[in-house]
């Protein structure tokens, strides 16, 4: 039997509202009491779940052999620096017999945009005594400020490991953090994964580089260990031998027209601008983690 006795107002108001929310129509209230505008809800396409929030990756970058005296070309270069922008500085074919102020200038300008640098060494494949490789390692640190070192003409066979131990232990016993690139110019014995933090595994044409298959033992270490130095690359074929570098694994690249070995990096590449672009523009080669340096 309906009960015909008058509900009170108060009552009759949390009937609504307990009702209004079973169904999912109570607005909320706006300004001065009224209800608020609805909110607008994009919704997901149909079947999909919800997707996580985007993390940052490991990215193919570029690695610039800056062997050029400060001027025209590093002007070019300290304009485009990003921070984590990786350059080689070659004062003198290492550090020179001196400090040089046009250098600490440059050097400078480019560890204040966030640079990473590295300081020049040419091993001539075990050839230069360890107490050279120390003094010119601590030429860099005094002169320049900078730890971080790239030993060039280094030489892929095993039997030369202990030497380049050695050149490793020098560095890091200047400043232990230190990174270090070796220069094989080749894919070397798989022992130096053990000893440089990058490895340069490809330094050549660009003719050759179609035909340089990366090794087995490599899937066993992340895209930020490995360098490819690309010469002889038309304009019209830098997109192809960038999407090359990367399907190779090679987390950092350097891509030049050059192709004379006299000033193979004396000069900047007329396209550098657009290498940038390409490389910034390409997806994470992997998770944050999978980068080296």
């Amino acid at each position: 039997m309906r009960n015909s006795q008058p509900v009170p107002a108060a009552l009759a108001l949390l009937l609504f509202a307990v009702l209004a929310i079973g169904a999912g129509r109570l607005p909320e209230a706006g300004a001065a009491g009224r209800p608020a505008p609805a909110t607008v809800r994009s919704p997901l396409p149909t079947g999909s779940r919800r997707l996580p929030r985007p993390t940052p990756g490991c990215r193919q970058r570029a690695l610039l052999p800056a062997y050029f005296y400060p001027g025209p070309a590093w002007r070019a270069e300290l304009a485009a620096v990003q921070p984590g922008s990786a350059i080689i500085v070659n004062p003198d074919s290492g550090p020179g017999p001196s400090r040089n102020a046009d250098y600490v200038q440059v050097v400078d300008a480019a560890r204040s945009k966030g640079a990473l640098l590295w300081g020049y060494v040419d091993t001539r494949y075990g050839a230069v005594p360890p107490a050279s490789l120390a003094a010119q390692v601590r030429a860099y640190r005094r002169w320049y400020g900078i730890t971080d070192i790239f030993f060039d003409d280094v030489s892929s066979l095993a039997a030369r490991v202990g030497y380049y131990r050695t050149a490793n232990r020098i560095v890091r016993s200047a400043a232990p953090h230190a990174s270090v690139i070796l220069n094989p110019g080749d894919y070397p014995a798989p022992v130096y994964a053990s000893l440089g933090d990058v490895l340069v595994v490809f330094e050549g044409d660009s003719s050759r580089y179609t035909k340089a298959y990366p090794p087995a033992w490599t899937r066993r270490h992340p895209p930020g260990m490995f360098v490819s130095l690309i010469s002889a690359v038309p304009p019209s074929r830098l997109g192809a031998t960038l999407a090359l570098a990367r399907a190779r694994r090679s987390g950092w690249v350097y891509v030049t027209p050059h192709a004379d070995d006299s000033d193979l990096y004396e000069q900047l590449p007329a396209y550098w601008s657009a290498e940038l672009h390409v490389l910034a523009a390409a997806p994470p080669m992997g998770p944050a983690p999978t980068c080296a340096v």
